[in-house]
């Protein structure tokens, strides 16, 4: 048999003297002490101090080039999901258009609030309606869309979200500094007195550039910072929000209300000259007037669904013959209004001139908008009678630019033979 390695002899042998059959105690532990003593005297001669007398060497860095390789390297940027990025541009987008349409509705508003002549300039064809109703879908569209990307929202943002940003951000900037340069010099104007009558429109100037000003600010200030702070976002949408439902109402209550109040005149100023030419052509035909306004549609005569409006709700209120009919030779003769003598002359002794009115009920007055309309000669009385010979030297109208509130009755006549008669003298 071989020998038992000496250490295990050792225990066993403690183990044998222990009456539990267990080493005692510290028995293991002068086993371990003397395998220790046996390694140190292999390891070789040792220094003075006890050490083994060889070269130190550190230990190797954790990791090694792999690690330094690992350290050096910039953290992988975060993707943004395609989703977010869509609702992202949708968001800003929506807000682009919302300040678009508010700078539309906010110049229509505040030029009804400072003009003093309104029936003149509001109608569907001024473009009230379309920035009225873009501002409210726009609005209600731009506040739910940033809510719920407002969710999602990273505080900075990085790569395709970064782009979104700066692709809205730059034109909300410059719009708002452009604002900020209209402001500033309708200010100027008004300090250094400007041209005679600009001072309104200096005015409009400013209370528009005033409200861009704020809406392209707010937008700028969403877009860069509104990710950071959700009291900036909240902030931002109170301010957008409360200007919409103020031009909104104020649109309502103004541009529209007046609108609508001036539907029906705007209606009668419309059919007011295709009426005085159809009946000028039925003249010319049937060398007569008509009866009544409904025998045009019966001559064959192409009335348009304006002309045939007016007429089935009796709005305009036709007077054949309101004085005898003249014969042929001199007609009108230095009557007002003509070049001269020779304009409404007619060769024809068989010719006549037909004299009758239409007359209407205004709602509201309304003034020229340029100085060279308001100088042409009306031919309408503002009464019921039927006037002069000289209050009907044309056969075409020219008071639907301008006419006082009220019953007003339009001096026609009607040849039955063409003439120039229709010639007039501004400065009369």
């Amino acid at each position: 048999m071989s020998e038992e390695p000496r250490d295990e002899q050792n225990v066993k042998t403690l183990r044998d003297e222990s009456p539990e059959g267990r080493p005692k105690e510290g028995a293991e532990q002068a086993v371990t002490s003397e395998k220790t003593e046996k390694v140190i005297n292999d390891a070789g001669p040792t220094s003075e101090a006890g050490t083994k007398d060889t070269e130190s060497v550190s230990p190797p860095p954790v990791g090694g080039e792999a690690g330094v390789a690992v350290a050096s390297e910039s953290p992988a940027p975060v993707r943004t999901p395609g989703g977010l990025l869509v609702l992202q541009w949708l968001s800003y987008a929506f807000w682009f258009l919302y300040g678009v349409s508010m700078s539309w509705l906010a110049v229509l508003v505040v030029k009804f609030f400072t003009t003093q002549n309104h029936s003149s300039e509001w109608s569907e064809e001024s473009g009230l309606v379309y920035p009225l109703a873009a501002v409210i879908v726009m609005s209600i569209s731009a506040l739910v869309a940033d809510w719920f990307y407002a969710k999602h929202e990273v505080a900075h943002k990085q790569g395709g979200a970064k782009i979104i940003m700066l692709l809205h951000a730059v034109p909300f900037v410059l719009m708002s500094i452009g604002s900020l340069i209209a402001m500033v010099f309708s200010l100027l104007m008004m300090m250094l007195g400007g041209s005679v009558g600009d001072s309104s429109e200096s005015i409009r100037v400013l209370l528009v550039g005033l409200v861009m000003a704020i809406v392209y600010g707010s937008l700028a200030f969403r877009v860069v910072f509104g990710g950071r702070k959700a009291i900036i976002r909240r902030v931002i949408w109170v301010v957008l929000g409360t200007l919409a439902l103020g031009f909104t109402v104020a649109a309502f209550v103004g541009p529209a209300l007046e609108t609508s109040r001036t539907k029906q005149d705007r209606l009668v100023e419309s059919a007011l000259s295709s009426i005085a030419s159809d009946i000028r052509a039925y003249t010319r035909k049937n060398k007569k007037l008509p009866s009544s306004l409904n025998d045009l549609g019966g001559a064959g005569l192409s009335q348009s669904n304006t002309d045939k409006q007016v007429i089935d709700k009796k709005l305009v209120d036709y007077k054949p013959n309101t004085h005898p009919a003249s014969g042929g030779g001199w007609l009108n003769e230095g009557g007002p209004g003509l070049v001269g003598p020779l304009a409404g002359r007619s060769n024809n002794n068989k010719d006549q001139r037909f004299y009758y009115q239409l007359c209407t009920n205004y709602r509201s007055e309304k003034k020229a908008r340029s100085s060279y309309v308001s100088g042409m000669k009306a031919n309408y009385i503002k009464d019921a009678g039927v006037g002069t010979i000289a209050d009907y030297w044309s056969d075409y109208i020219y008071g639907t630019a301008s006419h006082p509130a009220g019953q007003v009755c339009y001096c026609m006549h009607a040849d039955t033979s063409r003439s120039t008669s229709y010639q007039y003298d501004i400065n009369d």
